[in-house]
């Protein structure tokens, strides 16, 4: 993110192709590089996906799931797209720099982030699920901080007991999520916890001076 709004700064007032062209640019780099070493901090992987942040940036600024909504016509060649290009395409791991084609990548990349914020949309119709998804995103901090020490204990769990029960990956997710919320509120609950884990300085209380019959007079 920082990558990329200090280049937009220089950047966004030159032609959309221009900037397309550049952020692909230091895409291809980032991907040759990786190929020979790894940065520090991923700065690698940071210089790939620059052109999903830059994709992402337009379609907000023209408000592409506010003014107006994807027709058909669009969604099924990009679900069709999405559904050929991924089995074609090896597997995917970002954080191990595992892209298959370059090529491949971005183009399934960017038709599968727009189904996915298309889903997101007809999700936020439905209040259940739609406050549900709110809920997990106002702990999605304390998920990502813990997720990692409870899957350490399930795993560990499995090693002691005969017959390992947490086997699954969908157990994994459940559990992981599941636990991590309830330290979330835990965390939530105390004011230095929360400054702690989440940066959330407690409220200053205002001392508001009781008035007296003279005063008021």
């Amino acid at each position: 993110e920082i990558i990329f709004i200090f280049t937009m700064k220089y950047l966004q007032k030159s032609h959309t192709l221009l900037q397309i062209t550049f952020y692909l640019s230091i895409g291809v780099l980032g991907f040759i590089i990786s190929h020979y070493t790894h940065l520090p901090w991923g700065l690698d992987i940071a210089l790939v996906v620059q052109l999903f942040l830059f994709i992402g940036n337009k379609l907000k600024y023209y408000g592409l799931f506010t003014r107006f909504k994807l027709s058909k016509s669009f969604l099924i060649p990009t679900l069709f797209i999405f559904l050929i290009m991924n089995p074609i395409n090896s597997f995917i791991d970002i954080n191990n720099r595992m892209y298959g084609n370059l090529i491949l990548f971005y183009v399934n990349g960017i038709c599968g982030s727009l189904l996915m914020l298309y889903l997101s949309q007809l999700l936020g119709l439905t209040k259940i699920i739609s406050r549900l998804f709110i809920y997990f995103g106002k702990n999605s901090i304390n998920i990502l901080i813990f997720h990692n020490a409870v899957f350490w204990l399930m795993l560990l769990i499995n090693r002691i007991l005969p017959y390992p029960i947490f086997s699954h990956w969908i157990l994994f997710t459940i559990f992981g999520i599941a636990i991590s919320l309830l330290i979330s509120y835990f965390i939530k609950k105390y004011p230095l916890t929360r400054m702690l884990f989440n940066g959330t300085k407690p409220a200053k209380r205002i001392k508001i001076p009781l008035t007296t019959d003279k005063a008021m007079k």
